[in-house]
Order: C-alpha cells, then sequence, then structure tokens
C-alpha cells in the first residue's frame, strides 16, 4: 500500500508530560492515516519520528522509530520514552518530521510549541526537579527577601485583601458613527438557466394584409406559322376527340410541384426552380378545395443569374385550410 501524499495528519495534538527531568520529557502525538480513497487505515505501521532545527534541515536533531497500531486510522504515540528527546536552548526552533514505512516524510514539518524548548532551558538546568533552600535571595545588590522570609525589596506590597463584589454595569455608551461602507465584491456566476415555461395560447390571428400589386406578365412567345385551310367539307357527326398530340419533351417540360398546405389566416411565399439549364416560361396553380378569399397576390417567373422558376405570393383567409400546387412550364436554354 502506498502512503506518498495520500496520507495526512488530520489532527495532531502535541503535549509535554509533567515530568520535570529534561531525559524525561515527552512528546505526546496523535495523527490519522487514510489510504488513496480517503478510506481509514488499520493495521500495524512502522513510522519514523525526527526532530529538526529548521523546516528544510537535512540532519535531524533527533529520531526514533516505532511499530504502532493504527485503528480506523488513528493512532497516538508518546516520544521520548524510548529514546530521551533532545536538549536544546529555549531559541532553537523545532519541528517534527514523520515518515511512514519506505515513503517520503510528510511535508510540511509539523512545528513544536514553546513548552518543550522551556523544558530543557540551561538557566534552571542547576534545580531541575529539586528543592532550594537560600539563607536570603537577592536579585543584583539589592535583597529581595530576608532570613526570616520576609520581603524586604523595594515598592514592597501588602497583602491583596479579599476581591469585592462587582459593582453594577454603567449605562451603555453612544453608539458611534457608521464606518464608510466597504467596496463592493464582485459579482457571482450567473446561475443555471431555469426551465422553460409552459407555451402561452396563441393569439387571435391578425386581419389580412393588402393584395399587393400584380407582378408583370412575361413576353408572350412568338405565334407559329397558320397552316394552309382545307376545303370546307359538310358538316357530319363530330368523331372523338383525338388524343393529345405530343410535346417536344427534350425542349419542353411541365413540372408540377408538390400541393403544399396553407392554414387558415397564415401567408406564404414559395419559389419552385426549373431544373439547371432550362427557363421558365409560364406558370399557375391550383388550389384545393376552392375557397373564397384565398388569394395569391402575385403569381409570376423569375431570373437570377443562371437559375429561372416561379414564384407564388398570398393569404389564406378564407376560413379553412387549404393546399396550393404551383405548376409551371420549361424550356430548354
Amino acid at each position: 500500500m502506498h502512503f506518498r501524499t495520500v496520507f495526512g495528519l488530520c489532527a495532531a495534538l502535541i503535549a509535554l508530560s509533567t515530568t520535570a527531568y529534561a531525559d524525561e520529557a515527552t512528546l505526546s502525538f496523535q495523527g490519522t492515516l487514510t489510504d488513496l480513497d480517503n478510506a481509514p487505515v488499520s493495521g500495524t505501521r512502522d513510522i519514523e519520528f525526527r526532530i529538526y532545527d529548521s523546516a528544510r534541515a537535512a540532519d535531524a536533531l533527533w529520531s526514533t522509530s516505532q511499530a504502532v497500531a493504527v485503528v480506523d486510522g488513528r493512532f497516538t504515540v508518546i516520544l521520548g520514552e524510548d529514546e530521551p528527546l533532545p536538549e536544546v536552548d529555549t531559541e532553537t526552533r523545532l519541528f517534527l518530521g514523520v515518515q511512514v514505512e519506505d515513503e517520503d516524510e510528510f511535508s510540511p514539518r509539523m512545528r513544536i510549541g514553546a513548552s518543550l524548548r522551556a523544558r530543557f532551558a540551561m538557566q534552571a538546568g542547576d534545580v531541575a526537579g529539586r528543592d532550594i533552600h537560600p539563607a536570603s535571595v537577592s536579585i543584583g545588590a539589592v535583597a529581595v527577601i530576608d532570613e526570616d522570609g520576609n520581603w524586604v525589596g523595594p515598592n514592597q506590597p501588602g497583602r491583596a485583601g479579599p476581591q469585592g463584589e462587582a459593582g453594577p454595569a454603567g449605562p451603555a455608551g453612544e453608539a458611534g458613527p457608521a464606518g464608510e461602507a466597504g467596496p463592493v465584491g464582485p459579482a457571482g456566476e450567473a446561475g443555471p438557466a431555469g426551465p422553460a415555461g409552459e407555451a402561452g395560447p396563441a393569439g387571435e390571428a391578425g386581419p389580412a394584409g393588402a393584395r399587393g400589386q400584380q407582378g408583370a406578365v412575361g413576353p408572350r412567345g412568338a405565334a407559329g406559322a397558320e397552316g394552309p385551310r382545307g376545303l370546307q367539307g359538310e358538316r357530319g357527326v363530330a368523331g372523338p376527340r383525338g388524343a393529345a398530340g405530343l410535346i417536344d419533351a427534350a425542349r419542353y417540360q411541365r413540372i408540377e410541384n408538390p400541393a403544399l398546405p396553407v392554414p387558415n389566416g397564415n401567408g406564404f411565399v414559395w419559389r419552385h426552380l426549373c431544373p439547371a439549364g432550362w427557363q421558365v416560361v409560364g406558370g399557375g396553380y391550383v388550389s384545393s378545395p376552392t375557397a373564397l378569399n384565398f388569394l395569391v397576390s402575385r403569381s409570376s417567373s423569375w431570373v437570377s443569374g443562371d437559375r429561372s422558376g416561379w414564384e407564388l405570393h398570398g393569404v389564406n383567409g378564407s376560413g379553412q385550410d387549404v393546399s396550393v400546387q404551383s405548376i409551371m412550364q420549361c424550356v430548354r436554354m
């Protein structure tokens, strides 16, 4: 199991024992270990503890290794019981490093408070853990306690009397003036868009627009040559009508575009194309069912570049839905 960076000291409680001797000072340490999924670890782990005199020192002042029992990620150790803690003066700053098994030492190192340094203060090393029995006490050349244990130093204070009862609280002072308003913080990010509301009811149909101008009529084709007039025969019984003559399909093409619906109250603008290389020569439309107030304001040919076709503009004010089919006559160019 890997412990690098994924194990952290979620909480650390550092305290010293009350033992006065330097070689009996101890340091209590608690920590928490989790795995890659942040789940608590249980079992015995080899953990090495080191004390340094700086946060980045390469060499430790003190170190010890312990087999630590970890239960649900939590463990507690007492440092200094098997290996005495280092003696330092009060000016030395101390940092604790922790390494789990073969992984890297946790970073950053943890600062150790002043209590451990004070435990080894050199000024008190001669009386640590001992009673003292001086004949008198002086500070420099000034006596402060005589041989009978009386205070004889300057500004001799009297014994403190019993503390009196607290007096009643004074009236509250007037409220001070309000401070200037702080700067406005940056605007937060826009929240997500709310759900779309239900569609409202459709409004009433507006009045039909005015009828547009009639488009210009296309040029009329040239009339064919008149054939010779036959002799007047006797009027007989009319025979059946013969089949329509063939149109030169290679040159002319009749195109019936699909019928398109026009709901009541709707207008329409449609453009239909002749095939590429063909030009429109005429056209029209058929509506179904035939209805009054179905207005076609424009039915005309159009040419744009090398393309040509038939165009319809209109509006359905008939009171019913109508389908409209445009018809074109195209000629090969």
